[in-house]
């Protein structure tokens, strides 16, 4: 009874983690979404929209809160880790790490988790926000990590094996930097190729997002009775 409880539970860990690897870009949008609708009913519903505009973390204009900095330092590096792998990855083949690939072992994860906070931070829900990001974390990328390394160690046994043991899987090893830039192959033709320059988008998408509810506050403000 208990083996047939255990292989239903890995049953249903693999057709769900199957799901999710199909779908991370749009689960990853959806829960987006869901941040935004939620800071928006917040400023909707919320009595004060003076209070609720001085508390927001503008990105641009105004007076900056404590998480604005953070935010753009999060959207920056995911951006540009996520265009810097992409011009080092080399698909279906590991022989030696190169790029940041030195430093993290899935630095397009890492720059998409970093793009997805300083989203999170900017909508000026930081608790609802960070629930939301470990959200993200756990359910979509951790699964989908874990299930592409246990491929690629069946793929690539020795190698694969050390590198595990030598590279961690999302903090990068400020120490492995020298090597990272010394074993950097990056090209925009590869970059391209592996669609990161895609990502090159959220410099616009996440300080427009942040405006659009900036707007939102400003018109609560003036029509509170809307």
């Amino acid at each position: 009874m208990a083996a047939r409880v255990t292989a239903k539970r890995r049953g249903f860990a693999v057709r769900y983690t199957d799901a999710v690897q199909r779908r991370r870009d749009e689960l990853c949008f959806g829960v987006w979404g869901i941040g935004f609708l939620v800071a928006w009913v917040r400023i909707w519903r919320d009595p004060d929209p003076v209070g609720v505009w001085d508390r927001f973390p503008r990105l641009f204009a105004g007076e900056w809160r404590p998480e604005t900095p953070v935010a753009w330092i999060c959207l920056l590096a995911g951006v540009g880790f996520r265009v810097w792998a992409a011009g080092n990855l080399e698909k279906n083949r590991f022989d030696r790490p190169k790029g940041p690939y030195r430093m993290v072992r899935h630095p397009l994860y890492l720059g998409t988790l970093l793009v997805s906070l300083a989203f999170f931070l900017s909508i000026g829900l930081p608790v609802t926000g960070l629930l939301l990001w470990v959200g993200l974390l756990a359910g979509v990328f951790l699964p989908v990590l874990r299930k592409e390394e246990r491929e690629l160690a069946g793929w690539f046994p020795g190698p694969y094996g050390r590198y595990r043991q030598l590279v961690p899987a999302l903090v990068p090893d400020p120490r492995a930097v020298p090597a990272a830039l010394a074993s950097d192959v990056f090209t925009l033709e590869r970059a391209r190729r592996n669609f990161g320059l895609r990502a090159l988008w959220f410099l616009l998408l996440v300080p427009a997002l942040n405006v659009g509810l900036e707007c939102w506050i400003w018109y609560r403000w003036h029509y509170p009775a809307a």
